[in-house]
């Protein structure tokens, strides 16, 4: 679509508009967006459609907070099967949300069927009514199709011809300040390992042909020229036809029983590959989330389970490093003296427990990236409160923001403990004293046991269907639980919270 048709039906681009960092746009999504749509977000940035249709777009590198939260839908979906026959993002394929209108219609693209951004179609619903329907457009083409004829999606049901005006979609979010990006090494993390690494010189520590096995290229070149062994004294790196405890089929196959997988198991959909086993027992996987195997995530399954949007080699080389101290990891899974061992020295031992202590934000910054502290006065909500907030909760919303997690946000604590307040009975009391900060896209409401007079020996609850649940830690530690599905306390189903580049 040829943006000086739509400057022709509904005005020319406004004057100023947000700059967007596409690159890291995309790397926070983990997947390439269409051209034309980013050409229409770089000309004319969210705007509200004919007063009816909200159109997103990034401001600098930040992915407005609309086309990451889909937690609802995908929690919807689940409880209510049949009602949605998709994915949503960041599932594998999910539908992707770049608009919504007032009646609640959401538009999406739909990327299942083909790597190429520029080739996906459109997809229209109303998830309240289960009516869904594909348009073979994309999305410029249905913007203009909605202001010139309308489009028929359902049943009865059609949006559009629509004014043809815009104005600033008002409904989002204020943007934050562009984060400076953090240094990364000069070198890709193959170079680093090769570099690092030994080469195998025995042909019994040479892994086997790839020529069966889907596997990242930087991962195969890697073990190509090391062969299998263990990295760091604690993680196994496997290989097709490896000795025991280090062959990639054998491995996989002992490791099918794995408990509670977060995505099924090859050869199951959407086919998670074990490539790497921790002495600690923790499994690492690639997601098969794209066409191609170079672009497939790390997956750490341990206390829980964590995807990693960055490629194998660079996720082992920062491991390597000490940069990767993953939540789901046991302390002692670290890298130890030994850098390498070949796989024709056998399985390693189980390391000693480990008592080092970890920083909670240190494990945070893994899941959802390095904070973007803003400036927050909290002397009034504190004030208004009559009790000083936990110093973690503070040092989070500064960090991070309201919306810390799809499907998982917080606020004024004032407003959420008198929402808490509204739903009690008249004579219904708490069984201690109670403090809300967040809540569940409308679901749950999140808070703490205030019952301690140090607010920072508080521990989490969870409000759910009337019933105060608790959590044994801090809100900090609440929010990795989530990310890294190991409670159930919340009533949201969780997406793959992931480590950007």
């Amino acid at each position: 679509m040829d943006l000086d048709r739509i400057a022709a039906l509904t005005g020319p681009p406004p004057a100023h508009v947000p700059p967007v960092d596409w690159a890291d746009v995309e790397a926070r999504l983990g997947v390439p967006l269409p051209a034309d749509f980013r050409a229409f977000a770089a000309a004319y940035g969210p705007i509200d459609l004919g007063e009816y249709v909200w159109i997103w777009s990034p401001a600098g590198s930040e992915v407005p907070y609309q086309v990451r939260t889909l937690g609802w839908l995908r929690s919807n979906r689940d409880a209510n099967p049949g009602s949605a026959p998709y994915r949503f993002w960041p599932e594998p394929w999910g539908l992707l949300r770049w608009a919504t209108s007032r009646a609640g219609d959401d538009f999406f693209w739909d990327p299942s069927g083909s790597e190429d951004p520029d080739t996906w179609p459109v997809v229209v619903a109303r998830f309240a009514h289960h009516r869904w329907h594909r348009f073979d457009l994309t999305m410029t083409d249905l913007v203009a199709a909605m202001v010139t004829d309308g489009i028929d999606w359902s049943p009865g049901h059609r949006t559009g011809p629509l004014p043809a005006r815009y104005g600033p979609d008002l409904s989002l979010e204020r943007p934050r300040p562009t984060p400076v990006a953090p240094l990364r090494p000069s070198r890709s993390g193959l170079d680093r390992l090769r570099a690092a690494l030994p080469a195998a010189t025995a042909t019994r520590d040479r892994a086997g042909p790839w020529a069966d096995v889907d596997a990242p290229a930087d991962y195969r070149e890697l073990l190509d020229a090391t062969g299998p062994g263990t990295l760091g004294g604690v993680l196994r790196l496997l290989a097709p036809g490896g000795p025991d405890g280090f062959d990639l089929a054998a491995e996989h196959a002992a490791a099918a029983d794995l408990a509670d997988p977060p995505a099924g198991l090859y050869p199951d959909p959407p086919g998670m590959r074990l490539w790497g086993r921790m002495a600690t027992g923790e499994t690492l996987w690639w997601l098969p989330a794209w066409h191609s195997a170079d672009h497939w995530p790390v997956v750490v399954v341990g206390t829980g389970w964590q995807r990693i949007d960055l490629p194998t080699t660079t996720f082992l080389a920062e491991w390597l490093d000490r940069r990767m101290d993953l939540p789901v990891l046991d302390p002692a899974a670290s890298p130890g003296a030994a850098l390498w061992t070949p796989a024709a020295d056998g399985v390693p031992p189980a390391p000693p427990p480990s008592t080092r202590r970890r920083d909670p934000f240190a494990l945070l910054a893994t899941l959802l990236g390095p904070p973007d502290p803003g400036e927050v006065d909290w002397t009034d909500t504190e004030r208004e409160l009559g009790r000083r907030l936990p110093d973690d909760f503070k040092r989070l919303v500064t960090g991070y923001g309201e919306a810390v997690l799809d499907g998982l946000s917080f606020g004024d604590p004032v407003e959420h403990t008198q929402w808490f307040t509204d739903l009690l009975d008249d004579d219904e009391q708490p069984p201690f004293p109670v403090v809300m900060c967040g809540g569940t896209e409308g679901r749950d409401l999140i808070g703490w046991n205030a019952t301690d007079p140090n607010p920072n020996a508080w521990t989490a609850v969870v409000e759910r269907a009337g019933e105060l649940e608790p959590f044994n830690g801090t809100l900090t530690d609440f929010v990795i639980a989530v990310a890294t599905g190991r409670t159930d306390l919340i009533g949201t189903t969780p997406s793959w919270p992931r480590l950007r580049p």
